[in-house]
């Protein structure tokens, strides 16, 4: 188990969300203006409140919550959080290209600083009428690059971040005339019609950036404690017997923060048993299995068989794969 969370169905149904927005946006916008017109003059009186909610609107506030999502995911460690113990000592080979880009990212705290202050800054941008162009701007640009990594790396994620690609390529029609103004072309650079500042649409915009801000930041506050830090240990020797476990085979042992022990064998095969701490030890969940570890002993405990194995922790983060230092030139790099 690599990641943290499943969520692909919330990921397709907001990226059917974005493409069904995009469409009224292209296709029935003149229909939808006239009706949400209709509605505002009939029943509301011509609010000025009524006449802001629009399908651009909707596409626009959409945008900017994935892309502040995005960038507080990878601050809170939801998105390229650091590889697990297991995944650090797959052979290089064997991984999948998600997992081995996923994980790559997750080793760069200050590149992953970077991206996520790219998508924020985009967000932000998105939700100011008077910068809304430039985050369109931006926000396409990092799009772009999101969609290529997905497509080139076979990451899941590939009909939303599409879905995204499109939804800010619809916005920015709405500024053709600033985008030939940027590509040099003749063109009349005029704002789109900026409506008049009425204190009740005010209210409203701080009311949904708010609600945004609090789905944004509400997992920081969710998370809870994890089980234990990653771990793994070489296995020196065993004694005893065990029905789960192929003591002979044994190589090493890692602990996933996410409730998982993952055993190694030689040939590099793993297996997983989700745990619980119990008792100043661990529970394997549905099985008849306890173990606990004290300094260089693991005593594995089954219903019928005992097991006792000599381990030694290996420092994870004395890894070269934890290393942060930086080399400004290449003869220091390679001494």
């Amino acid at each position: 188990q690599t990641y943290r969370y499943s969520d692909s169905a919330g990921f397709y149904s907001m990226a059917l969300l974005l493409a069904f927005v995009a469409g009224l946006c292209m296709i029935v916008k003149p229909w939808i203006k006239s009706l949400f017109e209709t509605i505002n003059n009939r029943f509301f009186r011509n609010s000025s409140v009524l006449s802001e909610i629009n399908s651009n609107a909707i596409l626009n506030y959409l945008l900017a919550y994935f892309m502040l999502r995005y960038g507080f995911d990878k601050i809170i460690g939801n998105q390229f959080y650091f590889p697990a113990p297991n995944i650090q000592h797959t052979e290089l080979g064997n991984l999948s290209k998600d997992i081995l880009y996923w994980s790559t990212m997750g080793t760069s705290k200050n590149y992953n600083y970077f991206m996520a202050g790219m998508e924020i800054m985009a967000g932000l941008l998105l939700l100011l009428y008077r910068t809304r162009f430039l985050g369109l701007l931006v926000t396409f640009g990092v799009l772009l690059n999101v969609f290529a990594v997905n497509i080139g790396f076979d990451i899941s994620v590939k009909f939303l971040s599409g879905s995204l690609l499109i939804a800010c390529a619809v916005l920015l029609f709405d500024y053709s005339e600033q985008l030939k103004f940027l590509i040099g072309a003749s063109a009349k650079v005029n704002e789109p019609n900026k409506p008049a500042r009425v204190r009740s649409k005010v209210v409203l915009k701080v009311l949904v950036i708010g609600l945004i801000f609090i789905e944004l930041l509400s997992p920081a506050f969710q998370q809870g404690e994890l089980l234990f830090y990653s771990k793994s240990y070489d296995v020196q020797e065993f004694s005893g017997d065990s029905q789960k476990l192929a003591l002979g085979e044994l190589k090493r042992l890692h602990f996933h923060p996410n409730g998982y022990l993952i055993t190694e064998d030689h040939l590099q095969n793993f297996q997983s048993f989700p745990i619980i701490p119990v008792d100043g030890g661990f529970r394997v969940v549905d099985e008849k299995i306890a173990f606990h570890v004290k300094q260089n002993r693991l005593i594995w405990t089954e219903e019928n068989c005992l097991a006792a194995l000599k381990i030694q922790e290996i420092a994870l983060r004395k890894k070269n794969i934890a290393n942060d230092s930086y080399h400004w030139f290449v003869e220091k790099l390679i001494e």
